[in-house]
């Protein structure tokens, strides 16, 4: 059976082989409650004539390289959906990234578990308030994936599941709890490098450069004030959508330029302010 915490009516999992869903539709109505009698024959693994059951201890929650022993098989893989029952599913990409998060309370615990390949964590939120879209949050120099918010219309494989030999395993045996916007705007919002140091940590501070504190200036003087400024967050409102929360505008640190998380977007200083002029004469 699947983890207490995926035992919800309102979360919905899919069939897959290996990482890739088996059937189309799998992210529209071909999708399954944890109950269906088809989902269950699908995940349900036979040992000795006998169903195979979660086994678990707990774990202590303050850190990601300290492993539960939350294991259990599934005789074929499955996907979780984001967005059902405001689930969201944080998919990190950078190893010591999610442990800086909650190291510095960017992030809570909650349910975790590790992937199968990379060894790095799927973090389980229930989302309070609007549902979001799926994000991706990119590295603000090389732009290389650090993590996918699974939201609305994706998903990622469920615990038990098994690629290459290896096993999607429960880190965190925890209830899946709450975040908001707000609280993701924090942790992922805010002028950070996210460099590996020698010893595999993450730094995540604030670069103050003097190409941000141009671009700060000039911001300044077109009438854009930061929203949220402390020791490791400079956001604005973005003026090109709406938005509620902190901010989601921010500055990059080697170049001064400008990029909006909820757009994805980048900009140079000068056409951000062109882009701007143009949508303030309209």
């Amino acid at each position: 059976m699947l983890p207490r915490q995926l035992q919800n009516d309102q979360y919905r999992f899919y069939q897959a082989k290996d990482k890739l869903p088996c059937f189309p539709g799998w992210n529209r109505d071909n999708n399954y409650q944890f109950n269906h009698p088809m989902f269950v024959d699908w995940i349900t693994p036979i040992k000795n004539g006998r169903t195979a059951h979660l086994n678990t201890t707990p774990s202590k929650h303050n850190d990601l390289s300290v492993k539960s022993t939350a294991h259990f098989a599934t005789a074929r893989n499955y996907g979780v959906l984001g967005g059902h029952g405001h689930l969201v599913i944080l998919d990190f990409d950078v190893s010591g990234f999610a442990e800086h998060l909650l190291r510095n309370e960017y992030l809570y615990p909650t349910f975790t578990v590790l992937s199968a390949g990379k060894r790095l964590p799927h973090m389980y939120y229930h989302l309070v308030g609007e549902m979001i879209g799926t994000t991706r949050i990119l590295h603000p120099r090389n732009k290389t994936t650090v993590v996918d918010i699974i939201a609305q219309g994706a998903g990622v494989i469920g615990p038990g599941s098994q690629v290459k030999g290896r096993r999607y395993e429960v880190y965190f045996d925890l209830p899946i709890n709450p975040i908001t916007v707000d609280q993701l705007t924090a942790a992922f919002g805010p002028l950070r490098t996210v460099t590996k140091r020698r010893n595999g940590s993450v730094n995540g501070d604030v670069v103050n450069t003097p190409e941000v504190a141009a671009t700060r200036v000039e911001l300044e003087r077109i009438g854009l004030s930061p929203r949220v400024v402390t020791t490791n967050s400079i956001l604005y409102a973005c003026p090109f959508h709406p938005m509620t929360g902190g901010g989601n505008l921010t500055i990059l640190p080697d170049t001064g330029d400008l990029w909006c998380f909820h757009e994805q977007k980048h900009w140079t200083l000068n056409r951000f302010k062109a882009q701007l002029s143009i949508r303030r004469m309209l």
